[in-house]
């Protein structure tokens, strides 16, 4: 596997990958990948522009094409993705449904669709955002002020890495998703498939239309869009309920509970 690709657990287990929001990194996922590793096989990758990626800024088809190719090497698995991470998830679904055993996206619900008044003003906003944080990008102070970094040490890259600027891999993702239509996707993917959405996030309705859409499953967890990522053992116990529901029969020990491993 590549440097910037990290696994856990057993090979012979059922594998998962967990994709990484915008301006984060695989290691991010650490705290919920090591309650996951006593069943599942997981694997967490940087996505380009994050993390020690090779390239500097974010493309989805490179994205695509990197989840496809360790897809290559595991065989299937169920795909996780936290807001940029959920929409990866859902291009590499519909790319490769045979490969993917099931979808679970948090805080990806939002109708990106630029033909609707509701999409385009999204899409739009988004847009012009993303050239104001490269500008914060540029004052250190600023920049630091305004990431969404995660709040558990366990989460950050380790000192010897030398990653991507936050701000750098959030405005080359934030550019590259705007005006793309996500929800097509999954409607093709048709397979197993959860939305997980904070009670608190903005545009919750877009959570409960994409739900219907593609015929998904729908559940709320206490908070606002970084919750998946601050709270781990809520959201890894929502993680593996899906999972024990797509592998079941397939995999060893008893189910992850929601405490520390």
């Amino acid at each position: 596997m590549p440097d910037w690709v990290t696994t856990y657990g057993e090979k012979s287990d059922p594998t998962v990958f967990l994709l990484h929001p915008a301006g984060w990194t695989r290691h991010a996922w650490t705290p919920h990948a090591e309650r996951l590793a006593d069943r599942y096989r997981v694997v967490t990758i940087d996505l380009p522009g994050h993390g020690i990626h090779p390239d500097p800024e974010f493309t989805m088809e490179r994205a695509v094409a990197d989840i496809d190719s360790v897809l290559d090497s595991v065989g299937s698995a169920v795909l996780v993705g936290h807001s940029l991470g959920g929409y990866v998830a859902i291009r590499v679904a519909a790319a490769r449904p045979e490969r993917v055993d099931g979808v679970l996206l948090a805080g990806a619900a939002y109708n990106w669709n630029w033909r609707s008044p509701v999409g385009l003003m999204l899409s739009v906003v988004q847009n012009l955002l993303s050239y104001l944080y490269d500008g914060l990008s540029h004052v250190p102070r600023l920049a630091r002020r305004f990431e969404h970094g995660p709040d558990d040490e366990t989460q950050l890259p380790p000192p010897h890495e030398d990653t991507h600027p936050y701000w750098k891999g959030f405005t080359s993702a934030t550019r590259d998703i705007t005006f793309r239509q996500f929800w097509p996707d999954l409607e093709a993917y048709g397979g197993p498939s959860l939305i997980i959405h904070g009670d608190t996030e903005l545009l919750a309705k877009h959570a409960g239309g994409l739900a219907a859409r593609a015929k998904a499953n729908l559940r709320w967890i206490d908070g606002g869009h970084y919750a998946p990522m601050n709270n781990a053992e809520t959201f890894t116990a929502e993680v593996a309920r899906f999972l024990d529901e797509v592998y079941a029969g397939q995999t060893k020990g008893a189910a992850y509970d929601g405490r520390n491993p």
